[in-house]
């Protein structure tokens, strides 16, 4: 009886352990739960931070489309993309949109998330592209940033960065295009035009293609306007007119006394062929010549330029060294404008320029390299506007100038050389359109028409 009652006791004990020990878990894994549930922690947003617990603050899902269709991910994009505000939402009780949530990406590229509730639930639609209104209709602009250290093209380039991107120029977004972009034909004045952007203020910069469209990479002289023109009226050297733009003054290195022989003749070719289409024109949007100018090859700000001292200006220093292009103009004496406009420095009689070599770079060109693909290639050397350095051997110091050469290479010369122009002009933002077919627009058989 005695071994009967110690087992008893000892099952007993048994069971109550067994009890015991369910008691502690069921209390530790509710103990761990409330913790959990009343654990607070913080995110950072845009316009500040906000304090949440783990079950109040739920962005369940997001999705990104790199042109393939939405793919759900894990972690937000933090440049490249934007919200799509027509797909994203959010959701207090998961049927009915939530009005007062603000989802969207600003001007900056910061993902901006306001007026939730403690129990939203949000869907967030992330695109690597946006839709944009222009005068030239909707238009898609992709939002990556091209290496502008390589060429773009579809094939046979370093990188096929084919479209029409974005960045800041002194007026707002510019949207530009790039590669071999077959949708950026236009007519206007009984002659054929590509664009090169959409400038900031809206107004359309384009470049002259000829009497004729010409598919891309394809040999015409059509595609000139004037041919062998030098940009100097004299030696270009120290001794005589140092030349830094389309009008310079001797010794000055933002001067506007003296107009360029290219200046000139840009001015002759306009009467003659544009001035009765005047009215169609943007005559505040400038054509930028950055004179700044550096002793430095790498830093700007080593300021130089004028008499017998060897300098550089801030293309050379954006496209041979820093391979960055840039389309604001850092000085508003190097921002070439008609005398009407509301800035500037309304040195021109007429709203003419030429291209500058940092659009060319945005457009698919690169100094040292080759590509005959990309739409601002033509068979030819032409001339840009933008000053290289001031430089030279033994011989003296020559002014140069970047240009574009047969094969599609950024390139300088001096201004003593003769290459060819193709004029650039600015069509107002408030120009409409025709179309002649239902292909897609801007295309060569479909090109826009101004009105």
């Amino acid at each position: 009886m005695k071994i009967k009652t110690i087992r008893k006791n000892h099952k007993k004990q048994i069971i109550v352990g067994i009890v015991a020990f369910i008691v502690i878990t069921i209390v530790l894994m509710v103990g761990q739960s409330f913790a959990k549930y009343n654990l607070v922690k913080s995110i950072k947003i845009v316009e500040g931070t906000i304090n949440y617990k783990q079950p109040d603050f739920k962005i369940i899902a997001m999705y990104k489309n790199d042109g393939k269709g939405d793919i759900e991910i894990d972690t937000m994009p933090e440049s490249g993309y934007t919200i799509n505000e027509s797909k994203s939402y959010c959701t207090l009780d998961n049927i009915n949109k939530d009005p007062k949530a603000k989802l969207y990406t600003d001007d900056k590229g910061q993902h901006v998330i306001l007026g939730l509730s403690k129990s939203s639930k949000c869907y967030l639609y992330f695109d690597d592209y946006k839709k944009v209104n222009t005068a030239l209709g909707e238009i898609t602009v992709k939002l990556a940033t091209p290496d502008f250290r390589n060429t773009s093209c579809e094939k046979g380039c370093e990188e096929s960065t084919v479209g029409i991107y974005q960045a800041k120029d002194n007026d707002g977004w510019s949207y530009y295009y790039r590669g071999d972009v077959e949708n950026n034909y236009v007519r206007f004045a009984n002659k054929w035009w590509r664009i090169i952007r959409i400038n900031g203020d809206g107004s359309i910069r384009l470049i002259y293609d000829g009497t004729s469209g010409h598919a891309n990479g394809t040999d015409t002289t059509d595609s000139i306007a004037l041919s062998n023109v030098k940009f100097s009226t004299s030696d270009g050297k120290y001794n005589n007119n140092m030349y830094v733009g389309l009008k310079y003054t001797n010794g000055q290195v933002h001067g506007l006394g003296t107009k360029s022989n290219a200046l000139t003749q840009l001015e002759t070719w306009y009467k003659n062929n544009l001035s009765s289409y005047a009215s169609k024109l943007d005559t505040n949007s400038g054509f930028c010549g950055d004179r700044t100018s550096s002793t430095s090859k790498t830093d700007i700000n080593n300021l130089g330029g004028t008499g017998s001292t060897e300098s550089y200006y801030g293309g050379y220093i954006r496209l041979n060294t820093n391979k960055v292009p840039d389309l604001t103009c850092a000085n508003a004496s190097d921002l070439y404008t008609v005398s009407s406009s509301n800035k500037g420095n309304k040195s021109l009689a007429y709203p003419i320029g030429l291209i500058s070599a940092d659009e060319v770079s945005m457009a698919g060109g690169r100094q040292s390299l080759d590509n005959n693909n990309y739409y601002l290639r033509n068979g030819q050397y032409y001339w840009t506007m933008s000053p290289y350095a001031y430089t030279g051997n033994t011989g003296g110091l020559y002014a140069h100038i970047y240009g574009i050469t047969s094969n599609g290479r950024i390139h300088m010369w001096s201004v003593n050389s003769a290459f060819d122009i193709r004029p650039v002009i600015n069509l107002r933002s408030d120009v409409t359109f025709t179309f002649t077919g239902t292909s897609e627009k801007g295309s060569m058989i479909n090109p826009y028409i101004v009105s």
